[in-house]
């Protein structure tokens, strides 16, 4: 193709149409790899002036069939194999050579396909190529792919500013898939290498990197945990599959002489990444690592991020978009260690909005606007704030999420205590399914279910569904007079005291439930405060999630709480439920004028008319 074209070459839509084409001939899990495959054979090809018309001994018409046969394939492999090894050099392009060879044995790729197709592949130049393998991803994340092994462009941008790779730096990228990461730096004096377990994704680096970049690059296929370095990095990069986890037989395969001591059978791969990637870290060494929120939050981690803190690793936590990880919806955060945080200070930094949406409506990171955020060249308090690690170790939780220290607004207190000071019992709502529900669902039923939408204006229905069963699992979750429910899902959080009477009330699953000590805290005085401007904000800080946000019941005891002396509270909470009195009969107006209303042409106009 002419150089004037080049810029014109659609790289996106010539791999989906290969992609599609291949389905017929190869088997659908080798159809990515096949296409690197196959155009780094032609670049190899052209690179050594192979002349195809000449090794296939037929005119230009007939090349492309020629060469998508199986024995097409095997002459350029067997020309450029010996070309290679006659050279006496062992060279990485051998070494990708001998893989491609056993690819192709083991597919069945006998029939000709599509010669228009294949001729567009075949006529691109090692300019085009070049231009192909590196781009990230060749813009083909949405096409339909069996796993997640992209790393979106905007990503890899954000944090190779993060890590301030320096020339000749040892950089790593862990579980490093297709290579997107590396191959973005290969233009650079890098030393580079990468650790994958997929021995396709393997492939596919290897091609890639051997095209761009001549020395100091090596792919490993292998175990990322267990996989024993000999060296240390200066930037360390890590995207592990998500939900990954780990048993004992991968703990005693780990090294013994991790930096952090975690060993505990069924602690999640999650904290085996990071525990790894801060042992081969060198010690003035950056690296990043993307996670999900339930690592900065959930309870059973406190201990690990206590750990992270005290040893003054973690340099930045940055709270990403939801939607701009390549095939997930997953609430994310880029976390930046750093082996030379001095001032063992955090630096929360809120880009949850920071995206652009494309023309196809996806999000795409806006890489600018959040690297002014990290310089303090935007000032906006509302999504920076940096906090020193001591003080956050001293909490119980430890939690680390960005939203927990950076918020639109602050509350006021008046004399904070944390609400743990008097809980005396906590529990969620009982998890009952659909199906459970409809079969259990009695009008004359023994116990009453309470749901969210249950709850309005701080009071609670008095029409709840009715549900009958034998069963006493649920006689531990019925509520009791003076109990705090609080919804725990939702963007809008909703807050009521139980009066129960004689009734058996069991909430469901997305409710919490607070049993106080009412010696020392009023239940309408704590119902009060959490509808209060102030209260919602303390609720939002302990809210996780960027889809649907949710509360913790662990968390809820570490929340700040306004309070004043038991004797003010008992004085305010009478004028508290007064006000909650006369806001029920209002309603109860308001619901009748409307019922009113919307008769009112049926009674007036419509009867007339009858009668008359």
């Amino acid at each position: 193709m002419k150089k004037d074209e080049l810029e014109k070459i659609n790289y996106s839509k010539i791999y989906n149409e290969f992609m599609d084409s291949m389905r017929g001939y190869i088997g659908k899990d080798d159809t990515k790899k096949m296409f690197y495959s196959i155009i780094y054979l032609i670049y190899l090809a052209k690179k050594n002036n192979i002349d195809l018309l000449k090794l296939f001994e037929c005119p230009a018409f007939d090349l492309s069939a020629k060469f998508f046969e199986r024995k097409g394939i095997n002459k350029v492999l067997d020309k450029l194999i010996y070309s290679y090894e006659k050279s006496n050099i062992y060279t990485r392009e051998l070494e990708v050579l001998e893989e491609i060879r056993s690819l192709f044995e083991m597919n069945n790729f006998n029939e000709e396909i599509d010669t228009d197709f294949s001729s567009q592949i075949i006529n691109l130049t090692e300019e085009d190529i070049k231009k192909i393998i590196s781009e990230n991803t060749l813009d083909v994340i949405n096409y339909p792919m069996k796993d997640n092994d992209a790393t979106s462009k905007e990503i890899i941008d954000l944090i190779t500013y993060c890590l301030n790779i320096k020339e000749q730096d040892d950089v790593l990228d862990l579980c490093s898939g297709r290579g997107d990461f590396l191959v973005s730096l290969a233009n650079q004096n890098l030393k580079l290498e990468g650790v994958e377990i997929n021995r396709d994704n393997v492939l596919i680096s290897k091609i890639r990197l051997a095209i761009l970049k001549d020395i100091n690059f090596e792919i490993i296929n292998g175990d990322a945990l267990t996989h024993r370095f000999n060296k240390k990095y200066d930037e360390i990069f890590c995207e592990f599959p998500l939900g990954l986890r780990v048993n004992e037989f991968i703990l005693n395969q780990m090294e013994k002489d991790l930096f952090y001591t975690w060993r505990k059978p069924g602690l999640t791969a999650d904290w085996l990444f990071i525990n790894k990637m801060v042992t081969i870290l060198k010690n003035k060494g950056r690296a990043a690592i993307i996670v999900p929120d339930g690592l900065l939050f959930k309870s059973m981690d406190a201990d690990y991020r206590r750990d992270l803190l005290v040893s003054g690793v973690v340099k930045e936590i940055i709270k990403l978009p939801s939607g701009v990880i390549p095939n997930s919806n997953i609430s994310a955060n880029l976390i930046i260690l750093a082996r030379h945080n001095e001032n063992n200070e955090i630096k929360f930094i809120d880009a949850s909005q920071e995206y652009i949406e494309n023309k196809i409506g996806k999000r795409q990171l806006d890489v600018k606007a959040i690297i002014d955020l990290i310089n303090g060249k935007n000032s906006d308090e509302d999504k920076v704030k940096i906090e020193k690690c001591g003080e956050i170790c001293k909490t119980d939780d430890v939690i680390l999420t960005v939203n927990a220290y950076v918020k639109k607004q602050q509350p006021n207190y008046i004399n904070p205590h944390l609400l743990k000071e008097f809980i005396v019992d906590k529990y969620r709502g009982y998890q009952l399914t659909a199906k459970e529900q409809n079969e259990i669902t009695d009008k004359n039923g023994n116990y009453e279910l309470l749901t969210i939408s249950d709850i309005e204006d701080g009071r609670i229905s008095n029409s709840l569904l009715r549900i009958n069963d034998n069963k006493s699992k649920y006689d531990r979750y019925l509520l009791k007079d003076g109990d705090v429910v609080i919804s725990a899902r939702g963007t809008k959080i909703k807050v009521a005291v139980a009066e129960i009477k004689n009734r058996n009330i069991i909430p469901n699953g997305n409710l919490l439930v607070l049993r106080l000590n009412t010696e020392k805290l009023n239940p309408y005085y704590l119902q009060a405060y959490l509808n209060s401007e102030n209260g919602q904000l303390s609720l939002e800080q302990i809210q996780t999630g960027a889809i649907i946000m949710s509360i913790n019941p662990s968390r809820i005891e570490q929340m700040k709480v306004s309070i004043v002396d038991k004797e003010t509270q008992d004085i305010f909470v009478e004028r508290y439920k007064r006000k909650l009195m006369e806001l029920n009969i209002a309603q109860e107006h308001v619901k009748k004028l409307k019922y009113q209303i919307d008769n009112l042409f049926t009674n007036e106009i419509e009867e007339n008319d009858n009668n008359g």
